[in-house]
């Protein structure tokens, strides 16, 4: 009987071993630090990151005004079962309406799903 545990284990290691990465994020999860917007100034951009897999995993989060990057990549690393990652950028406010969008990218392990990864407020 042991051996044969040990064959099952040597021969089809995979879907024993296997953990699936997921990181999410939502629009409701990006936020500014004013309710009221002024244009031209100076507000913080925030983001919250969950890890919805089961596995630690890491990456970057990137904020955009259409296709123009906001500030620098943020770096996170979201424990499995563990409290979300708060993340944040310094924006100018534009005059008009704009959209943000945040993604997440260059994780350190494949992700199972890739269409949480991004949100548009």
């Amino acid at each position: 009987m042991r051996l044969f545990l040990m064959l099952i284990i040597f021969l089809f290691p995979l879907p024993l071993l296997s953990a699936s990465a997921d990181l999410s994020i939502s629009p409701d999860e990006i936020r500014f630090s004013k309710e009221v917007l002024v244009a031209g100034e100076n507000i913080r951009l925030y983001s919250r990151i969950h890890n919805i897999g089961d596995t630690d995993i890491s990456g970057f989060v990137t904020f955009y005004q259409s296709n123009t990057v906001l500030g620098s990549s943020q770096v996170i690393s979201v424990l499995k079962g563990g409290a979300p990652e708060e993340v944040y950028i310094d924006f100018i406010v534009p005059s008009g309406s704009f959209n943000i969008r945040a993604e997440i990218s260059g994780t350190d392990q494949e992700e199972s799903r890739t269409d949480n990864n991004t949100a548009i407020t």
